[in-house]
């Protein structure tokens, strides 16, 4: 049996649940709000989980960023692709847990756009400097497809 490999690593996954199950709706959001209010941020972290330049032609990167406040905690696990000359490539897994309501929130989002639509949009002395930027591409690339999920615990 032939099975295609991904030299990119690219990976769609979103967590795993022990417990339970989340409920789909597209409607409900991460409360922004709350991630905004200036609460004292109790633990954060920015770990690499894997990382490989695809043989000198792009990059990668799957990173996890945790931030925790005494009522709420985010976790973004974000895979950025990309292909030089090819296509640039984000996945987010955004997971937002309310202790105070014993709600977990889970958003799974995909984008994804040809390298040279995506490279037209930098300017400056140094165009690629920007594709190198993960932050800058995710807003920058178009939305592929949004899932949004709830559990209430």
């Amino acid at each position: 049996m032939y099975r295609p490999f991904d030299w990119t690593y690219s990976t769609d996954y979103k967590g795993t649940l022990s417990k339970g199950e989340f409920i789909r709706d597209d409607s409900k959001t991460i409360p922004l709000d709350k991630l905004k209010r200036q609460d004292p941020i109790l633990f954060f972290d920015d770990m690499i989980l894997y990382e490989d330049e695809l043989g000198d032609n792009g990059i990668s990167i799957l990173n996890v960023k945790i931030r925790a406040m005494r009522s709420c905690m985010l976790i973004l696990q974000r895979l950025f692709v990309r292909v030089d000359n090819v296509l640039l490539r984000i996945n987010d897994t955004r997971l937002f847990i309310d202790f105070e309501e014993n709600l977990v929130m889970r958003e799974f989002k995909k984008q994804e756009s040809k390298y040279e639509d995506i490279l037209k949009l930098c300017h400056g002395n140094d165009p690629r400097r920007l594709l190198r930027d993960m932050n800058w591409c995710a807003g920058k690339l178009p939305v592929l497809s949004v899932e949004r999920e709830y559990i209430q615990y």
